[in-house]
C-alpha cells in the first residue's frame, strides 16, 4: 500500500515537471515567461536611435536653407548643422532662439516672439556639449516690414549673404504679372566682391542656359542649377558707366532665345566701392526706387531727398536710379544699412 502511494507521488512529480518544461519553455533567458510564437507577418521592431559621442561626430558647419517672415512678423528658420548640436540664431548681440539639431543635422526653429520691424541681420551658430562654437559662414539680411496680420501690408524680404560668392534671396514679394517674354526669368541681385568685381546672380528655369549682354556685347555665361538659381561674373573687366543690361535664357536644344529681360544698369565707379567700405551705403537692386530705399534704411520714404542731396553726383533725376550704383545712405542705422555688398534687397 505504502509502495503505490509512494509510486502516485513520483509519478505525479514527473507529470508536474514536464508540464513545467512545456509551460517555461527549455531556455533558462525565457523562465518565467510565456512561450510565445513568433508571427511571420509581424514587422521588425527597430531598434532605438543611438546617438553618437561628440568626439566621433562629424563637424557640419551650421547653415540657413528656409527663412520664412510672414505678414505678422512671426518668423521660421530651418536648416542644417552638426546632429545633435545646439544651434542658436541671434539679430545682433539678442538671442531669438535655439534648437536641437536632430540625428540627421537638420533643424526648424519658431521663435517665441514676433521678428522687429526694421533691417535685421541673422547670425547662426551650432556647438556641441563640451566642444567649441561653429558659426556660420553667411548670414541673413532681412527687411522686415510693419506687422500687418492678414493679407494686407508688405512682404518680407530675406537675404542670404555669404562671407565670399554671390548673395542669395530666400524670401522674395509675392510677384504680379510678368511679362510674357521673361517666363520666371529674374535678375535679383547686383553685387560687388571685396576686389571691386561686379557679380550678378538671378533665376531662370532650372537647367537652362543663361547670358548676359551689355549694350549687346556678351560679358558672361552662366547656368540655372537644379533649383532654378544663376550666377555671373563678367569674362572681362567692365568700365564704369551707363549701360543697357540684357539677360538671355537660351533653349538647351537649338540655342533658341526661351525668355529675355532688359533694364539700365550703372557699372559703379571704384571710388564708389570703395565708399561703400565705410558701412552707410547701399547698392542699388533691380526694381530698388530712393522712394523704398528710404523707407527701408531711414524709416520713412519721404526722407529720400537726404540720400538725393549726397548723392546729387550720381542722380541726375530723383526718378532714375540704375542697379549697381552705389549711394551713401546718411543716417542709416541697422545691419542693413551697413551692407556694402548688398544694401535694399531686390522689389518687385
Amino acid at each position: 500500500m505504502r509502495g503505490s502511494r509512494f509510486f502516485f507521488i513520483l509519478l505525479g512529480v514527473a507529470v508536474l515537471g514536464i508540464l513545467a518544461v512545456i509551460f517555461f519553455g527549455a531556455d533558462p533567458n525565457q523562465r518565467g515567461l510565456p512561450h510565445q510564437t513568433e508571427n511571420a507577418d509581424a514587422p521588425p521592431v527597430p531598434p532605438p536611435p543611438v546617438v553618437p559621442p561628440p568626439e566621433t561626430v562629424e563637424k557640419v558647419v551650421p547653415s540657413f536653407d528656409v527663412v520664412r517672415i510672414s505678414r505678422n512678423c512671426t518668423a521660421v528658420f530651418a536648416g542644417r548643422a552638426t546632429p545633435g548640436s545646439v544651434v542658436v540664431v541671434k539679430t545682433g548681440t539678442r538671442e531669438i532662439g535655439r534648437v536641437t539639431a536632430d540625428l540627421r543635422g537638420e533643424w526648424v526653429l519658431v521663435p517665441d516672439l514676433p521678428l522687429e520691424r526694421g533691417n535685421q541681420e541673422f547670425v547662426l551658430e551650432s556647438q556641441l556639449q563640451g566642444q567649441e562654437v561653429i558659426k556660420a559662414d553667411a548670414s541673413v539680411v532681412a527687411v522686415v516690414p510693419e506687422c500687418q496680420p492678414g493679407e494686407g501690408g508688405e512682404q518680407a524680404i530675406a537675404v542670404l549673404t555669404p562671407s565670399r560668392g554671390a548673395s542669395r534671396l530666400l524670401q522674395r514679394p509675392a510677384e504680379g504679372p510678368l511679362d510674357p517674354a521673361r517666363r520666371g526669368l529674374a535678375l535679383d541681385a547686383v553685387e560687388y566682391d571685396e576686389k571691386g568685381n561686379l557679380i550678378l546672380s538671378g533665376r531662370a528655369q532650372a537647367g537652362s542656359t543663361v547670358q548676359v549682354y551689355l549694350n549687346n556685347e556678351p560679358i558672361g555665361v552662366a547656368s540655372a542649377d537644379q533649383q532654378g538659381r544663376w550666377t555671373m561674373k563678367p569674362e572681362k573687366p567692365v568700365d564704369p558707366g551707363i549701360y543697357s543690361l540684357r539677360v538671355d535664357q537660351v533653349e538647351q536644344a537649338g540655342g533658341k532665345v526661351a525668355s529675355r529681360l532688359e533694364l539700365p544698369f550703372s557699372r559703379a565707379k571704384p571710388e564708389d566701392i570703395q565708399m561703400s567700405a565705410d558701412g552707410q551705403s547701399v547698392v542699388v537692386q533691380p526694381g530698388n526706387s530712393l522712394w523704398r530705399i528710404s523707407r527701408q534704411l531711414l524709416g520713412e520714404g519721404i526722407r529720400y531727398t537726404e540720400i538725393y542731396r549726397a548723392n546729387q553726383s550720381q542722380i541726375r533725376d530723383p526718378d532714375l536710379i540704375y542697379p549697381g550704383q552705389i549711394f551713401a545712405v546718411p543716417g542709416a542705422s541697422g545691419p542693413a544699412g551697413s551692407q556694402p555688398k548688398n544694401g535694399a534687397p531686390r522689389q518687385d
